[in-house]
């Protein structure tokens, strides 16, 4: 998988390592180079062999790589004892060359790669996630999906804000130390499920009450806005027993009662009444959220987002 890359410093290409291979599709009287390109940046790049003549300028897509072949008889051997000189840039200016040693019968690698400060942010839920750092851009994760954030070239240590959110997360703001010189991971995992209600009539739904199976009270209204026909909503709870009233504008409700939500799993909830439903309202205890919370201990729910998926 690629790792999409957030730039937040100034990036500096450099070579990050070179190898030598003996595999069996290298000819016994042949030296091959194969030059990697592991940057987002396009690279230019000559290799320089003491042959008569201009060097040829090759460009190397991001993610892909450029290779050479010779003759144990070439010029490169007879004069310069197998060494070649790699000069590469890019377009932003950066430039760097060096000497890499050629082995008939071998292939020699030679990686280009980023010398900075990578923080790699991953979403391991069963659904979508998305971050921001230090309250920049926001930034959204499928599933299974990964972002490299760059800090460019550090001196020191520093400390970022991470805040981080998604429909099977709690959004927490932790903060984090980045390190010069080092790619380190943070994992987004799962600690709840969710709750999609999905608007199926022909009314707004202006009230929505989502309550533990074994609270007596309903507590208060969370969808704190109206929620038109074909429109979704999510909510974020932990996992356990829940019980959801919907209202709709014209006070017929449904109640979706004894429903287990699982750890990283979403339910569905479809709302299908209309005006001709109507029916008397039951009369239900409700306390604000700050008494409900010290007479009734209650789980988590958090509100996500309206969809229109």
């Amino acid at each position: 998988m690629k790792i999409k890359l957030i730039i937040l410093g100034i990036i500096t290409i450099v070579f990050v390592s070179c190898r030598l291979t003996n595999p069996g599709s290298t000819n016994v009287n042949e030296a091959a180079l194969i030059v990697e390109n592991l940057t987002e940046e396009l690279i230019y790049l000559t290799v320089e062999d003491g042959s008569i003549g201009a060097y040829p300028e090759h460009t190397v897509l991001p993610y892909e790589s450029y290779s050479q072949t010779w003759e144990a008889n070439d010029a490169v051997f007879v004069l310069n004892n197998g060494q070649v000189i790699l000069r590469y840039r890019t377009e932003e200016g950066y430039e760097e060359n060096t000497i890499i040693q050629l082995t008939v019968g071998f292939t020699s690698y030679y990686t280009i790669g980023l010398s900075n400060s990578i923080l790699i942010v991953s979403n391991e839920t069963n659904s979508d996630a998305w971050y921001t750092v230090d309250s920049g851009e926001l930034n959204y994760l499928f599933s299974g999906e990964q972002d490299g954030i760059s800090f460019g070239d550090l001196n020191s240590t520093i400390q970022i804000n991470l805040f981080y959110s998604g429909y099977h997360v709690f959004s927490q703001n932790i903060e984090l130390t980045i390190y010069p010189f080092n790619t380190q991971d943070y994992e987004i995992n799962a600690d709840a499920g969710a709750a999609k209600l999905i608007n199926n009539s022909l009314s707004d739904i202006v009230e929505v009450y989502i309550a533990p199976a074994e609270d007596p009270y309903w507590g208060e209204n969370l969808l704190g806005s109206i929620l038109e026909p074909e429109v979704s909503a999510y909510w974020t709870v932990e996992p356990g027993w829940w019980d959801i009233r919907v209202v709709d504008e014209w006070g017929a409700y449904n109640d979706f009662l004894d429903n287990y939500i699982s750890l990283d799993n979403t339910v569905f909830f479809t709302f299908r009444s209309t005006k001709n439903d109507v029916i008397e309202k039951e009369t239900i205890p409700k306390i604000f959220a700050d008494d409900r919370a010290l007479k009734h201990p209650s789980k988590k729910v958090e509100f996500k987002e309206f969809s229109t998926d």
